[in-house]
């Protein structure tokens, strides 16, 4: 070990309270060394101090050193939610850090005008689907179109060498995809038939295609007309559905997409069709692959407007019809700017989602170790609130800009935590960070490293320990290390697996422990001359 990872060890235990008292006993044992009381290569002892002998072997394994950092677990990410259309709220049901599911109430709304605000969104997306088919094509760019939402695709009309325009003349979309996961129909119950109310269960058929549980999902003012939806995952659109109350059959309709967003393109022709009909999607996945599309930056401009607008839809109609502003997906609540009997505009953004299980860890690093710690690190990650568990993490990024604090400088490193539902927003924490892990070698404990000058050493044990502190405590043997961390160096020549090392400590006889060299160990040997070969740390 040099003199220069040295100094970097010794100031580390300066600014550490916990190992003062070690630091105290190094500098008494060089104040006798002074006075010739006793010697720092633990060849002489007083009466109130002896030569304690510890054999140790050598280990064979991974090495990992490894830096430390605490600090309090915070959001991963967090995501605005805003409102698709100007809502008028009147009571707000959240509090920051609340945990909400997706559908579950955030606030009571004025909901009298969201019929007009979901029927002008709309409009609004079928005039951008107009403008896109009318962009001129003919030239040699092809495009991907992607999923604007995720759902499960219902339609599909296209398949390859069809001309984009004539299939939207006819069909009126490329395809079609279910964005909240049900198909419905509508239907005037038997006038003899009892009236289900909304939510209420009933037994729906399908023609060719059996039997699913339906909700009834809306009942007109009038009570004439009642909409029932069923799951999107099996049934087709147009297909011929029945619904029935016990066994009472309330009436029947043709299934439709609930929530249906159209996917258009701006003519041009198909290259690859990628899905097919019932498949589940997610936002950007591949539908088709189009050719001969317009290579004109007003194309993607409208496509990105028509993407947002679908997204404001689907929420804008769950909001509708839950009667009241939901949550769109599941999370924490981490902030809100709702506030009863105030407006809310169109765009703004109304609170703060995160994901539960999403949380990093904002480590404090010590500059000395900073220089070791680089983004993709594996870290091992402790929270003082779960005691006995071990997180996983990975260092996703380390700040530039250091924090002083009573002479100490340290640097912020984000990492992602694997967590669990047992951690909470603010918890304690701890991350060991693997800088460097080397497999397959040996290794000797720290303890029995000496150096003089830029020589290294250690004391090879021959068989039997000196009764006399002054003889040499084994042989005196040259050696090359690498990799090394608080506990094990590795070493690269010198030694080999089957030799033994002598730790030499020198005790006081009041039961204190003096180290023999300057360094992070302190060893207790039950004997004053004796072989101990027990467990030895690990070298992690």
């Amino acid at each position: 070990m040099d003199l220069k990872e040295k100094g970097r060890r010794l100031r580390e235990k300066l600014r550490s309270k916990k190992t003062a008292k070690v630091l105290v006993a190094a500098a008494v044992v060089a104040a006798l060394a002074a006075a010739g009381i006793i010697s720092l290569t633990g060849r002489s002892a007083t009466a109130n101090a002896e030569v304690v002998y510890q054999v140790a072997s050598l280990k064979t394994g991974t090495l990992k050193k490894t830096v430390s950092g605490s600090g309090t677990l915070e959001a991963a990410s967090e995501t605005p939610v805003l409102a698709p259309v100007a809502l008028s709220v009147t009571a707000v049901r959240i509090e920051e850090g609340q945990s909400v599911r997706s559908g579950d109430v955030v606030a009571d709304i004025d909901v009298s005008t969201m019929y007009t605000a979901v029927s002008a969104l709309r409009a609004e997306i079928d005039s951008l689907d107009r403008r896109i088919a009318n962009l001129s094509s003919g030239s040699d760019s092809a495009e991907t179109v992607k999923a604007p939402v995720s759902g499960r695709v219902k339609q599909v009309f296209v398949q390859p060498d069809d001309e984009v325009n004539d299939v939207l003349a006819r069909k009126g979309a490329l395809l079609v995809i279910s964005a909240d996961g049900r198909l419905s129909f509508s239907f005037t119950p038997e006038k003899d038939a009892a009236t289900p109310a909304v939510g209420e269960a009933l037994r729906v058929t399908v023609q060719d295609a059996g039997t699913y549980d339906g909700t009834v999902q809306a009942i007109a003012p009038d009570k004439k007309t009642l909409t029932v939806t069923i799951t999107d995952d099996g049934p087709k659109p147009g297909a011929k559905a029945a619904a029935f109350l016990n066994e009472t059959e309330l009436g029947s309709g043709d299934l439709a997409v609930n929530r249906p967003i159209t996917v258009t393109a701006p003519g041009g022709t198909v290259k690859s069709v990628y899905v097919n009909e019932n498949e589940k999607v997610y936002r950007g996945t591949s539908l088709l692959r189009i050719g001969n599309l317009p290579d004109s930056e007003s194309y993607t401009g409208l496509t990105a407007q028509r993407a947002q607008k679908a997204e404001q839809l689907v929420y804008a109609q769950q909001i509708q019809d839950a009667g009241a502003l939901v949550a769109p997906s599941d999370g924490i609540v981490t902030s809100s700017a709702l506030k009863a009997n105030l407006p809310v505009k169109a765009g703004a953004s109304m609170f703060t989602l995160c994901s539960g299980s999403a949380l990093s860890l904002k480590a404090a690093v010590d500059e000395l170790d900073v220089v070791s710690v680089s983004e993709g690190q594996k870290a091992e990650i402790t929270v003082d609130a779960v005691p006995g568990r071990k997180y996983g993490g990975t260092v996703e990024s380390i700040s530039r800009v250091g924090k002083a604090v009573n002479g100490v400088t340290t640097y912020g490193v984000n990492i992602s935590v694997d967590g669990d539902d047992a951690l909470r927003i603010g918890m304690n924490a701890t991350a060991d960070i693997v800088a460097e892990e080397r497999a397959g070698v040996l290794m000797v404990p720290l303890a029995a490293l000496q150096s003089r000058g830029a020589e290294q050493y250690v004391w090879v044990y021959t068989g039997q320990l000196p009764a006399d502190p002054a003889e040499d405590p084994g042989k005196r043997t040259p050696v090359k290390t690498g990799l090394s961390n608080d506990t094990y160096a590795e070493v690269t020549n010198g030694l080999s697996a089957n030799d033994k090392v002598v730790i030499v400590t020198v005790r006081e006889d009041s039961g204190g422990t003096f180290m023999h060299r300057m360094n992070e160990m302190s060893v207790q040997h039950p004997n004053a001359a004796g072989e101990n070969d027990g467990p030895a740390p690990s070298p992690d």
